[in-house]
């Protein structure tokens, strides 16, 4: 199946999500799987500044592979599980060789008895599960130091309840310096709010906000082409409520008093030296609720018609199908086609027909145009696992290749395409 969007229900979330990967897309600089952090020059001495330090995430990275599509918490938790492991297997191996650390061995097995090489045999394996955790280690550091400097803990609380809020409320966040250091977090929230906001905003109001945006430091001219698009389009997003049941809070943060404590204190061990207790303990409101994206719901209503919701069924009525294998394809010509063709045939299979016999499908090519995101991608992957796993009998499990234009984080889509936009459309 392979499926092109219409433009009213393209969605380019202005504030990232949970996920380990969207995080770090979003707060540090990801290109070409290589991240780029600025740590301090000497951590004792701040005031001589930072360097840039890169990482490369490669295919044998097993610690991104199994935690990069899983929320920002559960990454925390598991990178504390894997640094014991590495703890104990090393602590096996010193012990057998009498070796104080892992450093004073050199690899040469013909040095120790026959009993002692196979422990030997583990030593390149721990020296690169060791690199590997304590990449992640700077990473994840990195990426709660932006949390904690950006308050994008409180931006995240927020836009799980974004329809909740007042014009005044948004405009309060906007004016108050104490809710980050980065302008640009302010305007991706007025964006997303202004998008899908039924409040109507006089001119009057609109200036205010664009007042207080630029006042707080951040470039409007994106918001000049996103007033244009809702006053056009009134573009809103497809919900619904989640497929399955909420998880109580007390269940979902029970145990995060204690992460946060062993967290820190792996960290602390690995020699990181800083105190991430504050940061943890808003980390918690990074716990999402089980939500699925615009596209994810159009992809779910062409796969899996029967478990879609009816708005999102609404959504893709109007969807061109082509099969040249079936002489027939699937139902007729749209009314209006039909009307202006004085006919009411059935169309043959390699002409554009209307779906009204709808079928499901296990694989999908999903290409936006125009830009892509890493949630839109983890989305479309956690739908299809999530619902690969609930479907019974053989063979049906769902694939889907995701592709874009471009992939952009929150913060290039911002700067760069709706900037453009907004500076042509001035």
């Amino acid at each position: 199946m392979d499926c092109k969007f219409t433009s009213n229900s393209y969605y380019r979330p202005t504030i990232d999500l949970s996920q380990y990967q969207s995080l770090v897309y979003d707060v540090l600089e990801f290109n070409l799987n290589k991240i780029s952090i600025s740590v301090p020059v000497d951590k004792e001495h701040p005031e001589k500044g930072v360097k840039k330090q890169s990482h490369d995430l490669t295919a044998s990275d097993y610690f991104w592979a199994r935690n990069a599509s899983l929320p920002f918490p559960n990454v925390a938790e598991d990178v504390t599980n894997e640094w014991n492991k590495y703890q104990q297997d090393a602590d096996n191996v010193t012990k057998k060789t009498g070796a104080s650390s892992l450093d004073d061995l050199s690899g040469e097995t013909n040095q120790f008895a026959a009993h002692l090489k196979g422990a030997m045999a583990l030593l390149p394996e721990l020296r690169d599960r060791k690199t590997t955790i304590e990449m992640h280690m700077n990473i994840l550091e990195a990426v709660m130091e932006g949390i904690k400097n950006r308050k994008m803990d409180f931006y995240f609380q927020l836009e799980e309840e974004l329809s909740k809020q007042t014009k005044a409320q948004i405009l309060e966040v906007i004016k108050d310096n104490d809710k980050g250091n980065d302008p640009l977090d302010k305007l991706r929230l007025f964006l997303q709010w202004y998008l899908t906001t039924e409040t109507e905003l006089s001119r009057g109001d609109f200036d205010s906000f664009t007042q207080a945006l630029e006042a707080a430091g951040a470039d409007t001219t994106p918001v000049k082409y996103v007033k244009t698009v809702r006053q056009l389009t009134r573009m809103t997003m497809i919900t619904s409520a989640p497929a399955q049941p909420a998880q109580s809070t007390s269940h979902l943060f029970g145990g995060f008093s204690s992460l946060s404590s062993r967290v820190t204190d792996k960290f602390k061990e690995a020699g990181l030296g800083a105190n991430f207790e504050g940061v943890l303990s808003g980390i918690k409101n990074f716990l999402p609720t089980n939500t699925d994206l615009t596209l994810t719901k159009i992809t779910e209503s062409l796969m899996d018609p029967q478990n879609a919701s009816s708005s999102a069924i609404s959504k893709t009525e109007s969807y061109l199908y082509f099969d040249p294998r079936s002489a027939n394809a699937r139902g007729t010509l749209p009314p209006a086609s039909a009307s202006r063709n004085q006919q009411n045939t059935v169309g043959r299979g390699i002409e554009a027909t209307f779906g009204q016999r709808r079928q499901g499908f296990s694989e999908a090519i999903v290409f936006t145009v125009g830009g892509g995101s890493m949630d839109e991608y983890g989305n479309l992957q956690e739908w299809a696992k999530r619902t690969s796993a609930s479907t019974q009998g053989p063979g049906q499990k769902r694939r889907i290749v995701y592709g874009s234009t471009a992939l952009y984080s929150a913060t290039e889509f911002v700067t760069k395409d709706l900037a453009k936009l907004g500076a042509e459309s001035s």
